[in-house]
Order: structure tokens, then C-alpha cells, then sequence
């Protein structure tokens, strides 16, 4: 069902509020039903109070429901507050939750992940944005988790209004603490995104960070959407500033219409790494700006598992893509790499997949290489098909000119007294098309 409440001006002199303090559950109490939806509107302010409670949750099989907000004024969700939209125990994904208002204030917990799905999304959308290190310097004393992941300071969202030029700032803390329950961040802006460096201590945060937004399993998105001035930038202050995640996936996307003014790249940003040792499935990446440029610091998508660890995986997948309407610039190495070691079990295929595409308008330069590697290792084991499978394209209207070693290779490795059953298949491609020339 669906569940909404509004507060509106009864003129232009009086304000109304949602004022809220106990519990609206829209949960799925049967099998085979989804969570609810929640809406709150007020023309005035939103409180939720250390009390208040949402949860539009799957139940046993279904998938998380929708909660959204929005107040013209200040949408103020204090610490103690909850707000959850999982997915059921047994099986669906996460649900929605969106915060919006002239001001957002987040302080509470706020949980979109789901225990056997894909997890669900936290979504805050003003004109500009920015990531600031640590956490807000207002809550520093305050208690209090944000997605249960936290064990200090009360993190913090702050948004200025839509229209204006006072940007929205998100804390570090508070991305990392939601994307540990599995909950996808998506932070939309109409003009400009900027990443602080989380290498520097700043106002009242006293000790400097390690540089890196770790997202975890859930990801993050960073997208602009607008452009009306074609001032459209996504960028880190630092580019030895790193996004980190394992599964989650991590998009960063600049779908500005207008070519951003002075020459500046669409997208300027450090590092992003993916995966990991014993992560299967690395988050996918995936770095677009159709009409724009994009510089990139390191790049790195490791997919891994042992099966030695006590578990079996029959496939591993790394997957990067970095499309481009203007130049691409590696600053760094590019490295997607897929290792499936020891794979134990009977029947059934074992699969490694490294698959890169980077596609530009303009020309692409790749300053340190790139290596793009699968592999399938196989022990003393009796099973179908094996087949490990790198693939590179990259596609320029310009020149493509890399600096190092382009490397593109899979390997299947068979040791002991091993019995395959189905075909071994390697396979290694590189297609490089540049439309004025390939420099190596």
C-alpha cells in the first residue's frame, strides 16, 4: 500500500510541517510481496525526531519498498532516526529511500541493502554537490550510526537549496557507513560534483583521512544531469584520491549537454579501484561523458577466488568501461584482471571474464600501459569446459597512443592428474581502432 502525509501553507504567511516521532511500518508480512511506499511532503519543514521510524522492508521473499521525502524548507533527519528499505531475508532487492529539500540534514540510519539481492539505492539530488572529508564538524560529539556502520561521530548530510549556488556537502563517513549495508549511493547534480581531498584534515576534523571513499559493497554513483550554463565538472581536488569498492558497482557519470567552459575536462578524478582478493564478482566500472572529455588516475578491477578457502566459484568477472565524445587520459596504469585458482568440484563449467572497452570522440592516451588478464587454475579436479577470456577494445576517432606495455592475455593452467570433461579455451583479444593512428 501506500502511505503519505503532507503539511501545506494554509497562505503565504503560515508554514505547515510533518512532523513525525513514532512508527509508519509498510513492511511485506507475506510471502511473494513487496515493501510499500511512503511519501512525505511539506511546504515547510520535515522533522524526524531520534524516535521516528520508516520501514517499507521485503518481508521473507520480496523486494525493499519506497520511502520520499521532500520539504521546501529544512528535511531534518536527526540521529536515532531510521529509515530501511531492504530486501526480504530469503530473496529481492533493496528499495528506494530519497531525502530531498531546500536543506537536508542526515544524521540517522538509513539501510537499502538486501542479504540475497541487489542492494538498493540512497539518492540526494541538488544543484552542486560536494564530498568533504571525515565527517560534519556540527555532529563531532554526537552519537549515533548512520546504516550501522559507524562507531564514532554522527556523519552528516547538508544541502543547499535547489536553484542556488550553495552547494550540497556530503561527508565522507556518512557514504562509507550507508554503502557498508550494502545500500548504492547515488549523488546527482545539476552542475558540478567535486570530491574534497580526503588527505586533509579541515575545520574542526582534526586528523587528516587516508585519501580513499570506500563504498564497499554497495557502490556509488556520481552523476551531473544538467547543464545550462555548461559549466557540467566531475572532479577530485586531489587526483591521488582514490573511490574504492568490492562489489559495488561505481559510475561516475557527466551527462552535461553543454562542452564545460575554458577547456576544463567533463570529468577530472583520481584513482578507482574495484574487487579485490576473494571477490568473485568485482563492482563493475564505468566512467562516461558523451559530449565531453575524461582524466583518470589508476584504474584497477581484480576479480579473485581460491576455492582452497573452503567454498566454490565457478566463474570470476571484471568488467571496466570508459566511453568518451572528447579525449581519454590515463594518467596511470589500467589493470582487470580475473583469477579463478584452484577451482574443486565436479562438473560444470569454470569461467574467468576480463572484458575492457574504452571508446572515444577524440583521442585516447594511456600514460603507464594496460593489462587486462584472465585466468582459470585448475588442481586435481574433474569438471566440464574451462575457458578464460580477456577482452580489449578500444576504439578512437583520433589517435590512440600508449605509453608501456599493452598486455592482453588468458590462461588456462592445468596441473595434477586432472580430468576435463569439456573443451579447454583460451582466448586473448585486442582490438585497437584509431581513426588517425595507434601509437604503442
Amino acid at each position: 500500500g501506500i502511505v503519505g502525509m503532507t503539511a501545506r501553507t494554509a497562505s503565504d504567511l503560515v508554514t505547515g510541517a510533518v512532523n513525525l516521532s513514532g512508527v509508519i511500518d509498510a513492511d511485506s508480512f507475506a510471502s511473494g510481496m513487496d515493501g510499500g511506499k511512503v511519501e512525505l511532503v511539506s511546504k515547510g519543514d520535515i522533522n524526524f525526531t531520534n524516535t521516528a521510524e520508516i520501514h517499507v522492508d521485503g518481508g521473507v521473499d520480496g523486494n525493499g519498498g519506497v520511502v520520499k521525502t521532500w520539504a521546501d524548507n529544512v528535511n531534518n533527519f536527526n540521529a536515532g532516526a531510521t529509515i530501511t528499505a531492504r530486501g526480504g531475508n530469503e530473496a529481492g532487492d533493496g528499495g528506494l529511500i530519497e531525502l530531498s529539500g531546500h536543506t537536508v540534514k542526515v544524521r540517522g540510519n538509513i539501510d537499502a541493502g538486501a542479504p540475497n539481492g541487489a542492494a538498493g539505492e540512497f539518492t540526494l539530488d541538488p544543484d552542486n554537490l560536494v564530498i568533504a572529508q571525515g565527517f560534519a564538524s556540527t555532529h563531532a560529539t554526537a552519537s549515533g550510526t548512520t546504516g550501522g556502520a559507524l562507531t564514532s561521530a554522527t556523519p552528516s548530510i547538508s544541502a543547499g537549496a535547489v536553484g542556488s549556488a550553495t552547494p550540497a556537502t556530503v561527508f565522507e563517513k556518512t557514504i562509507e557507513g550507508i554503502t557498508l549495508t550494502g545500500t548504492h549511493v547515488t549523488l546527482e547534480a545539476n552542475d558540478t560534483i567535486e570530491m574534497k581531498d580526503l588527505l586533509i584534515a579541515t575545520g574542526s576534523v582534526a586528523t587528516a583521512g587516508d585519501g580513499v571513499l570506500d563504498v564497499s559493497k554497495g557502490g556509488i554513483t556520481l552523476r551531473v544531469i544538467n547543464d545550462a550554463d555548461g559549466s557540467a565538472r566531475i572532479f577530485f581536488d586531489n587526483k591521488n584520491n582514490t573511490i574504492k569498492s568490492t562489489t559495488g558497482s561505481i559510475t561516475i557519470e557527466n551527462l552535461g549537454t553543454n562542452v564545460a567552459g575554458g577547456g576544463s575536462p567533463e570529468i577530472d578524478i583520481g584513482n578507482i579501484y574495484a574487487g579485490g582478493t576473494n571477490v568473485a564478482n568485482a563492482g563493475d566500472v564505468f566512467i562516461n561523458a558523451p559530449l565531453g572529455n575524461i582524466n583518470v588516475g589508476d584504474v584497477s578491477v581484480f576479480a579473485h577466488f581460491s576455492n582452497s578457502l573452503g567454498s566454490v566459484k565457478t566463474a570470476v568477472n571484471a568488467d571496466l568501461d570508459i566511453v568518451a565524445g572528447g579525449n581519454i587520459r590515463a594518467y596511470g596504469p589500467i589493470k582487470v584482471i580475473a583469477e579463478l585458482h584452484n577451482p574443486s568440484g565436479s562438473g560444470g563449467a569454470r569461467q574467468a571474464f576480463s572484458d575492457v572497452n574504452i571508446s572515444a570522440g577524440g583521442d585516447i592516451t594511456l600514460d603507464d600501459g594496460i593489462m587486462v588478464q584472465s585466468l582459470v587454475d585448475i588442481d586435481l579436479s574433474n569438471m566440464g569446459a574451462i575457458l578464460a577470456s580477456a577482452d580489449l577494445n578500444m576504439t578512437a576517432s583520433g589517435y590512440i597512443d600508449v605509453t608501456n606495455a599493452v598486455d592482453v592475455s588468458g590462461l588456462a593452467r592445468i596441473s595434477g592428474s586432472a580430468n576435463v570433461t569439456g573443451q579447454t579455451r583460451t582466448k586473448a583479444l585486442a582490438t585497437l581502432n584509431g581513426g588517425m593512428g595507434v601509437y604503442l
